[in-house]
């Protein structure tokens, strides 16, 4: 009902009902993560919520801006307000935002000229556009980099780009959703609508790569083509994988059938809305000239639902990083080095030092 009279001795360092362990979430916030496509931000603010925490997105003249969903006078939360002559405006008191996240008016005061506190202020996070993605880092400074994606930044292409739309969040962790997008043996099982193929079960040795901001594993298998992308051409194709992962849960899955040659990204990236909730951010690239765009985006959609319903069954719901808890066989081999990565590189799982 009441906060303590005096809290500033112990200021809270996580949102409020934090699912994440301390450790964990003060990593995770270091990172870039997607908030929205810049196409959905218009003349209204947006809410959104990465690791717990709340947030406001509002486009003014100045650009795109990220701050925490809280009004700092009375604790309403500013998502609910409205843009107005370049500023957001609280809903419940009607004080008003510039883009600097500044109050710059209070329709209560009866002298306007009277100065405003400095403190009466929006909480801003580090934002950055690119890709047509929002991506937001909770921290000062970014402890790891954007994905380099150079092929959704040329101008001129042999690709089109589809983005696909938002789907309601996944009732998982990013963790095991990037996990399931990058494990190879899951294929002929699960995908039995779109590309897997039941008799192509057994996983060659295949050589993990260690990049610079990640891993990357290449490999070649018979998928399934079930007319989806080219009616006229049903049955196995062999095909060429390449994944390339970027720390923590962005992935292009590049894939090239070896005798059409049709080829496409599979960009995937998972933002952890809590430790168990994770919106999925996509957008593929294709050459592919026998199906329209929306069938492409229906087979994309088709393919998230066929994983979703494991990936939000499986238990416990964290990635064990401790690789005694699991038993592992040959194929797993990605989602090993991609968890000793996320120890080893950045700590994570590791008790909170402060």
């Amino acid at each position: 009902m009441f906060l303590p009279t005096d809290n500033s001795k112990n200021p809270p360092t996580l949102p409020r009902n934090c699912t994440f362990s301390e450790s964990d979430w003060q990593i995770l916030a270091g990172f870039w993560h997607p908030v929205a496509f810049l196409n959905d931000i218009a003349n209204d603010p947006v809410s959104s919520t990465l690791l717990d925490e709340k947030l406001v997105i509002y486009r003014t003249s100045e650009g795109v801006n990220v701050a925490k969903d809280l009004c700092m006078h009375r604790g309403t939360r500013i998502s609910l307000g409205s843009i107005r002559q370049d500023r957001l405006i609280c809903p419940m008191h009607g004080l008003e935002f510039d883009w600097t996240g500044q109050c710059r008016k209070i329709p209560s005061l009866v002298d306007q000229t009277a100065a405003i506190p400095r403190k009466l202020c929006l909480r801003k996070y580090l934002s950055t556009e690119r890709y047509g993605i929002l991506w937001v880092c909770l921290k000062n400074e970014p402890i790891h980099p954007l994905p380099e994606w150079p092929e959704l930044e040329q101008k001129e292409s042999e690709y089109e780009r589809i983005d696909i739309p938002l789907e309601s969040a996944w009732n998982a962790s990013a963790s095991r959703q990037t996990e399931n997008f990058i494990d190879i043996a899951h294929h002929p099982f699960v995908h039995l609508e779109t590309f897997g193929n039941p008799n192509e079960t057994q996983i060659e040795e295949h050589v993990i790569e260690k990049t610079t901001n990640g891993l990357k594993l290449h490999f070649r298998r018979k998928e399934m083509e079930r007319g989806w992308h080219d009616p006229s051409s049903a049955g196995e194709r062999l095909t060429d994988y390449i994944y390339d992962l970027t720390f923590p849960f962005a992935k292009d899955l590049f894939t090239e059938g070896v005798e059409d040659g049709i080829k496409c990204h599979f960009y995937d990236i998972a933002s952890p809305v809590s430790a168990n909730r994770t919106e999925i951010f996509q957008i593929n690239l294709t050459n592919n000239l026998f199906c329209s765009r929306e069938e492409f985006s229906k087979y994309q959609l088709v393919t998230n639902e066929e994983d979703r319903q494991y990936v939000e069954a499986q238990c416990p719901e964290e990635v064990p990083l401790d690789l005694r808890q699991e038993i592992h066989t040959p194929s797993d081999r990605f989602s090993i080095e991609y968890r000793r990565a996320l120890v080893e590189k950045f700590g994570l799982g590791s008790p909170y030092v402060g």
